[in-house]
């Protein structure tokens, strides 16, 4: 049975707690204070916490309120004195580990309404928005890799979820200008040159590494909210992408994240952040596109190979990374054929624009559109295509044991991946040979030729001479594709003819620039 320490709760009662000063001495209230809140931590979580505790947590969260206030040392003043520096980690590091330690019983009942308390509290946030920010303004002593200071940091901020994420978000723009005088964006690239991209770095610390990536992902970020934005910071998103893949590259770990764990987290987040874009619309898709993500994510699969063998601690972030890797590769496939046609087009339009006699604008049938549609497959349809097609595959299947989905057995509590592929059809994969057997005997049999036939490969030979091949199943695919895309767009979709019909084009007004818009509408005014 949980029984509160009769010395702790009589110094919480004692009175108001003590101002504390960073530029001064701890008083001895608040030093006597930390020395008993840390054996307090042990403690947490235990049997009968939340009835024995319940009285008395306003007083105690009042007590650790007035120790975070010791961070805004930084707030003016971005360089600070040894002896400071040492004074704030004596007094926050106790705290933050109490508070981090109740967070981490989030999943439990009991202890849901002190996690609400403190993830709400305004103080925490700005708090953790100031630990952030001098970390990146400068990795001092208070926020070094080694110390764990470094990694409840890094801990309470991945608790950061749902609504409070915005307002984190604020926080770290209220910080970031009350510190340095620059946008977040701004410092978080500075911050990734200085720290990670410079060429006398021989390691990558992995949790200050795993912080900054968190930050960038937050969708209070401006750099989640503006596409102008964004399109900034994506050099630096693949420099650091870069670094991870580099097998020349050493991800130091902790305690807290081992090496490999680290590094696997911080690629990871580099996948989600490149999801939270994609999935941003027509414009952002675009933009990705063009920032080399079709050539990332390929050489991140093969990275991810590399680590097939994974401890099963690692299982379900290996596991997480896969999916999401499912998920950009879904919205490449219905995206690819779709942009590059329309960078194509917006190419020949400039080209087209110097002719000017004879072109003439105006709606043409869908038969033609599909036309166009029909030769841009074969066009772009490439060997780079099919290669990010097959190298995913197995990637798209590792988790997906197709006899133990059926028994509604979850693998992912075995931390063991999918090992085999049925020969004929390579479509259904297996866990182990007993699996194969029994479900080719009960279903896969009489399913087995017909995916077969839908996975037969089609040649296609590029304008470039470039052979390589499509399933079946994917072909047919592409085509239905290809009319839904047409159907949504028909509104905005222009077909130019040159007098021939193999010069038609076809325009796309949402990623089209502004010269093409403006040139397609005075040429409607000149037909009318």
């Amino acid at each position: 049975m949980f029984i509160i320490p009769a010395r702790l709760k009589a110094i919480i009662h004692s009175g108001s707690p003590p101002v504390v000063d960073a530029s001064q001495s701890i008083p001895p209230r608040y030093q006597v204070f930390l020395r008993n809140i840390k054996p307090f931590v042990k403690l947490i979580g235990s049997p009968g916490f939340r009835a024995a505790f319940g009285p008395e947590w306003n007083t105690l969260w009042e007590w650790l309120r007035a120790g975070l206030s010791v961070i805004r040392v930084y707030e003016h003043n971005t360089i600070v004195s040894d002896t400071i520096r040492d004074s704030v980690m004596t007094l926050v590091w106790p705290i933050l580990r109490v508070l981090t330690h109740i967070l981490e019983e989030n999943s439990h009942s009991e202890t849901s309404d002190y996690t609400t308390m403190i993830l709400e509290a305004r103080e925490l946030k700005e708090l953790l928005a100031l630990c952030v920010v001098v970390a990146a303004v400068e990795p001092d002593p208070l926020t070094t890799d080694n110390d764990l200071y470094q990694q409840w940091v890094t801990k309470a901020v991945s608790k950061m979820s749902g609504t409070l994420e915005n307002d984190f978000a604020e926080a770290l723009e209220v910080a970031s200008c009350s510190i340095t005088g620059l946008r977040l964006n701004v410092l978080w690239k500075d911050c990734a040159e200085v720290q990670f991209m410079h060429h006398t770095r021989a390691s990558i610390p992995g949790h200050r590494l795993y912080l900054l990536l968190r930050v960038i992902i937050l969708p209070g970020n401006r750099v989640q909210s503006r596409l102008d934005v964004a399109r900034s910071t994506w050099p630096y998103i693949y420099k650091l992408w870069c670094l991870l893949t580099s097998t020349r590259s050493k991800v130091i770990g902790s305690t807290l994240f081992g090496s490999t764990e680290i590094h696997l987290l911080c690629v990871s987040e580099i996948l989600v952040c490149h999801s939270k874009w994609m999935f941003g619309g027509i414009p952002w898709i675009t933009a990705a596109l063009d920032h080399h993500f079709l050539a990332m994510i390929p050489q991140t699969c093969h990275l991810l190979q590399t680590w097939g063998s994974v401890h099963s601690s690692q299982f379900s972030i290996y596991v997480c990374a896969i999916n999401v890797i499912r998920g950009l590769v879904s919205a490449i496939l219905d995206f690819r054929i779709y942009h590059a046609v329309s960078y194509r087009a917006q190419h020949n339009l400039s080209h087209a624009l110097s002719r000017g006699p004879g072109l003439t604008c105006g709606n043409s049938s869908e038969e033609a559109l599909l036309k166009v549609w029909d030769a841009a497959v074969d066009t772009f349809w490439n060997a780079e295509s099919v290669s990010l097609r097959k190298t995913t595959w197995r990637l798209t299947l590792v988790t997906a044991c197709a006899k133990c989905n059926e028994n509604g057995l979850d693998r992912s509590s075995h931390g063991q991946l999918v090992a085999r592929h049925c020969s004929r059809c390579q479509v259904v994969a297996y866990c182990s040979k007993a699996c194969q057997v029994a479900h080719y005997r009960e279903a896969h049999r009489l399913e087995c030729k017909e995916l077969g036939i839908k996975q037969k490969e089609h040649s296609i030979y590029t304008p470039g001479g470039l052979g390589c091949t499509i399933p079946t199943l994917e072909k047919h695919y592409l085509r239905e594709l290809i009319k839904v895309k047409i159907t949504q767009l028909e509104p905005q979709i222009c077909t130019l003819v040159n007098n021939r019909t193999d010069m038609a084009v076809v325009v796309d007004f949402f990623t089209g620039s502004a010269d093409t818009r403006a040139f397609l509408q005075s040429r409607r005014s000149f037909d009318s």
